[in-house]
């Protein structure tokens, strides 16, 4: 792993509403904010399940590259954990790979020796 400072992401979502009251009309648009980080070299973002609900598109903004966007891609959710798996795009990895050698990500502990109101 190298700067962590890369690890941690700013993600911009663009969203369609769907209303289940007036299916008949068409979605309606808005932007969705949210952080997120890398947890592994692959390229594999963990974020909150509500800032990418209903997304149309996923960018995301790195520390060292300013207002630059990459892409990244819904591979799982946990709506009740409120958890989202993403992965940024080939060509992502490939522009960030190119400019910072390598992806920096964070570890995940091991949750089976975390004790309840243990600090963090």
């Amino acid at each position: 792993m190298n700067d962590q400072q890369n690890s941690v992401v700013q993600l911009l979502v663009q969203v369609a509403e769907f209303n289940w009251a007036e299916p008949y009309r068409q979605p309606t648009g808005s932007n969705a904010y949210g952080s997120g980080f890398f947890i592994d070299a692959l390229g594999h973002l963990v974020t909150s399940y509500h800032v990418v609900a209903q997304a149309v598109s996923i960018e995301f903004y790195l520390p060292s590259f300013g207002k630059e966007q990459f892409q990244a891609k819904i591979v799982g959710v946990c709506p009740t954990r409120d958890v989202a798996l993403l992965k940024a795009t080939d060509e992502s990895i490939e522009r960030i790979k190119k400019t910072l050698g390598e992806i920096s990500f964070l570890s995940l502990g091991d949750s089976d020796i975390v004790i309840r109101t243990q600090e963090v």
